[in-house]
């Protein structure tokens, strides 16, 4: 899916309160869920809310650990884990958050990031992988290094007070979504790379 309408998009900057972060990954460790917790655990709760959408069930000990940090840093009005969602119940939390948040993931594509911004999030993603093919940052994301657990809060609180900035980036990021190549696209063209090798 994708924003049904460009406008909602000043609509949804403009609203008061935290800004709804929300995050798209099964829990695993290599996903990064983790120290984005520890990280955002210092930032004001006023600031953020964050949505974490993913399977429960590959790393057990994992969502555990995820658990017991949430409830050491009393952070669990700031944090939901809402488990895995799919088709309208995703769609429905991608249109009401503000900014896609993976920033220590390293991505062979990044799909769940292309789709955040058809629903006009900017995101916040790794250096480190092929996310940078597409987010530019200052302009519709942020690109972190692995290592660096400082610079995520520094661009949600930048984007918490100046909301001028969120909406371009929020601009922007929809923007590229519409030039990238959807489905369709990809698939008619592999189709014909396929139905060439046969006819040669």
């Amino acid at each position: 899916g994708h924003l049904p309408s460009i406008d909602l998009i000043g609509s949804r900057t403009r609203e008061n309160g935290p800004l709804r972060l929300i995050y798209v990954g099964n829990l695993l460790p290599h996903k990064g869920l983790l120290p984005l917790i520890k990280g955002l655990s210092h930032l004001s709760h006023e600031i953020w809310h964050l949505t974490v959408v993913g399977s429960l069930t590959m790393d057990t000990r994992y969502v555990r650990e995820i658990k017991r940090l949430i409830a050491q840093r009393n952070l669990s009005r700031q944090i939901e884990i809402a488990g895995p969602k799919n088709g309208n119940e995703l769609a429905n939390l991608f249109l009401q958050s503000h900014i896609f948040v993976m920033p220590y993931s390293h991505e062979g594509f990044g799909m769940a990031y292309l789709e955040a911004m058809a629903f006009g999030m900017p995101v916040v993603g790794s250096s480190d992988g092929a996310v940078k093919e597409f987010v530019i940052p200052g302009q519709n994301g942020f690109l972190i290094e692995l290592d660096d657990f400082e610079s995520v809060n520094a661009c949600i609180h930048s984007l918490y007070y100046d909301r001028h900035r969120l909406l371009n980036r929020s601009y922007a990021a929809f923007h590229t979504y519409k030039k990238r190549p959807k489905w369709r696209d990809t698939m008619e063209t592999i189709h014909r790379f396929l139905a060439g090798l046969v006819e040669s």
